[in-house]
């Protein structure tokens, strides 16, 4: 929400406490209640046109990606994201020639309980730092 939004937002509070305040002497209370209700309708305008020229990001649906590739622009990094990104590592540092992992060795390193999953991918790390 922009600062003006709430900056109205705070003039309009304000005024309806002092009209509040004053509520026995309506020579002061009126003028300052309109001022009240002015501000509030500033920031109503004002939240509206802003909401209403917010960007659209489009949004891929979940049906539409791989599982994989809707998670990963969720900015989430699973299990078998990180081991094919330790094989591309490990390709450009180590092993240029290592072949792409079949699927079932992924499978069998995605099932592994998560302490030995983490033991498995700090080996892998250590191996690559080692290498540099």
């Amino acid at each position: 929400m922009r600062a003006a939004v709430v900056g109205w937002g705070i003039v309009a509070a304000v005024a309806v406490g002092v009209a509040v305040f004053y509520r026995g002497q309506e020579a002061i209370a009126l003028p300052i209640t309109t001022a009240g209700c002015g501000a509030a309708l500033v920031a109503v305008v004002d939240a509206l046109r802003t909401a209403r020229r917010a960007p659209a990001h489009p949004v891929a649906l979940a049906g539409d990606l791989p599982p994989s590739a809707a998670r990963r622009s969720a900015g989430e990094l699973y299990r078998e994201d990180l081991v094919l990104r330790l094989d591309r590592l490990e390709r450009y540092t180590l092993r240029p020639d290592l072949p792409a992992r079949p699927g079932e060795d992924i499978g069998e390193l995605v099932g592994l309980p998560t302490e030995e999953f983490r033991q498995y991918v700090g080996r892998r790390l250590d191996a690559i730092e080692r290498s540099r």
